[in-house]
């Protein structure tokens, strides 16, 4: 049964929701992450992201084309399956024939991590969804709810264009737990924000 809210959804612009994903697929989903992981750091991998990269340790913090021959992994691919992302995407945007447009790990291991706010889609507009698969407990990501329904207030507008990382009125974190999903608006303004440890698969369709 597919444990997911459309209509907070439609509401707030993002629903989390457990998917029940099998114990033992969570576990060796991680386990093989930490390999493509040390496999990524020590830069055998070309499609990496590294943000803030102040210290002499590579600050890896993105893995791009999860499904990329070098790094795809089976104990992965059953994680997705059971993560039933596929059929939620189907149900936000009423549509079978879904294209995957990004798919991505988001990593924070030794240092912490402050995005800055933006929006990924134009707001009132519903044309792809994104998703997060939780392979560990996070509060990472920051949302301002329902502002995928409206355009940028003049605050906004200010902290967005030249403060970039300063907070905004009704910030909210998202809190999840290892194996839930969060389905996400790309028009919400959202920023990446951690103070610990995370790592996530995140997809566009």
């Amino acid at each position: 049964m597919l444990n997911f809210e459309l209509s907070k959804f439609e509401r707030e612009g993002y629903c989390i929701f457990d998917p029940e994903v099998n114990e033992q697929t969570l576990i060796k989903a991680k386990s093989s992450f930490d390999k493509i992981f040390n496999y990524c750091k020590e830069l055998k991998y070309n499609y990496v992201r590294v943000y803030d990269d102040y210290s002499s340790e590579i600050n890896l913090s993105g893995i791009e084309k999860i499904f990329n021959h070098e790094i795809i992994d089976q104990n992965l691919i059953n994680l997705i399956q059971e993560s039933k992302i596929i059929d939620t995407a189907k149900k936000i945007l009423n549509d079978d024939d879904l294209v995957m447009t990004l798919s991505r790990y988001h990593v924070t291991k030794k240092f912490t991590h402050l995005g800055i706010w933006h929006r990924d889609g134009h707001p009132k507009k519903l044309h792809s969804v994104q998703m997060n698969i939780y392979l560990y407990d996070e509060t990472g990501m920051e949302i301002i709810p329902k502002s995928h329904t409206r355009e940028n207030f003049d605050h906004e507008k200010k902290i967005m264009g030249k403060y970039q990382f300063n907070d905004l009125p009704n910030q909210f974190p998202l809190s999840a737990k290892a194996g839930d999903v969060c389905a996400f608006n790309p028009s919400l303004i959202h920023r990446g924000k951690t103070l610990r440890d995370r790592a996530h698969l995140h997809f566009r369709f």
